[in-house]
């Protein structure tokens, strides 16, 4: 079983749901030098494989990635839809789209124009992807909104044991603060 964090676009919570789960007793697979890219740019350890890991034929390798969770999302940032027939856990995470890219906004420093274009893409990820991955016989996917997981974390992580997942949701839920929302809330 392959595990796999993913959700509308970026800055819906995928890095806080990756460490989530490590916490909770799954490996995460990623690229430190991704990461520690990540830690500069984007204000935090955002747990992805570099685009040239993905873009790969055969990807992802069960023999890599058995066992642990990744972040990939949909077109047009990575290729979700194109990994290869296997056995894969989903999370599509959810989160409003007018807090997301304030956040996004923000965090870039880009203001409305970069919004703009990212709403673009969040519809086409959505359109296309959602319903392609959901109908997947090779793929459960769950979906969880960004704002459910921050308001109640444990029952959160209670209810993605209860779909499979192999975590310790207190452990888990243990991760997750209200800080987390600190691009959108301020703080």
């Amino acid at each position: 079983m392959i595990y796999i964090v993913t959700g509308d676009s970026p800055r819906c919570g995928s890095s806080m749901m990756m460490r989530a789960l490590e916490a909770g007793g799954i490996e995460n697979a990623y690229n430190p030098e991704c990461t520690l890219l990540g830690a500069s740019i984007m204000d935090g350890d955002i747990r992805e494989l570099s685009v040239p890991e993905v873009m790969i034929g055969g990807f992802p390798d069960p023999a890599l990635y058995d066992g642990k969770v990744m972040k990939l999302f949909p077109p047009p940032w990575m290729p979700l839809t194109a990994i290869i027939e296997g056995d894969y856990r989903i999370i599509w995470l959810q989160r409003d789209m007018n807090l997301r890219w304030e956040s996004y906004s923000r965090q870039q420093g880009r203001g409305e124009r970069i919004a703009a274009v990212a709403f673009t893409m969040r519809d086409l990820a959505v359109q296309t992807a959602y319903p392609f991955m959901i109908a997947r016989p090779d793929v459960s996917m769950i979906t969880m909104a960004y704002d459910a997981i921050v308001d109640n974390p444990l029952e959160s992580f209670q209810s993605m044991a209860s779909e499979g997942w192999p975590i310790d949701p207190k452990k888990a839920a243990a991760i997750v603060t209200p800080r987390r929302r600190h691009y959108v809330m301020g703080g």
